[in-house]
């Protein structure tokens, strides 16, 4: 089994050791149990953007509950991204289409969410920080001029 994991690594895998210790096995797990059913990596790649923009939803509202529930969704989506790649190798169904949608929806999902919730969690962490005196510090990415017309 261990052997049939590694055969699921890219070639050169240059991640992190939390990757390789988390994601890695638990999206190789999924997959498992995904390749004795009729779907695909792509669905799974699908999934996971439609996860991204929903985790964006919820970044954008600002509050404490959606940022949370927003990080767990944007985490899903994360995982999936290993599922998909696991799946693809286990199913022998790897193609270059199929590394260039997840290469691009991972990206366009992570940018979403960037772009999406970094106003909200910047006045979010700008609350907290006028609640306590001090704080977490946010570099301000979105501030609308007041002198603009």
């Amino acid at each position: 089994m261990l052997s049939r994991f590694k055969k699921t690594f890219k070639k050169q895998d240059m991640q992190g050791s939390f990757i390789k210790v988390m994601y890695r096995p638990l999206g190789y797990y999924i997959a498992q149990k995904l390749s004795k059913t009729q779907i695909t990596p792509n669905q799974v790649t699908f999934v996971s953007f439609i996860l991204f923009c929903i985790s964006a939803l919820f970044f954008s509202y600002g509050n404490h509950a959606h940022l949370t529930i927003g990080a767990i969704i944007f985490q899903l989506a994360y995982l999936l991204d290993y599922v998909d790649g696991s799946l693809a190798r286990i199913l022998n169904k790897g193609t270059n289409y199929g590394r260039w949608v997840d290469n691009a929806v991972g990206r366009i999902g992570s940018i979403i969410v960037f772009l999406d919730g970094a106003p909200a969690i910047e006045d979010a962490c700008s609350q907290i920080r006028n609640r306590r005196g001090k704080g977490i510090e946010v570099v301000p990415v979105y501030r609308e001029r007041k002198d603009a017309k």
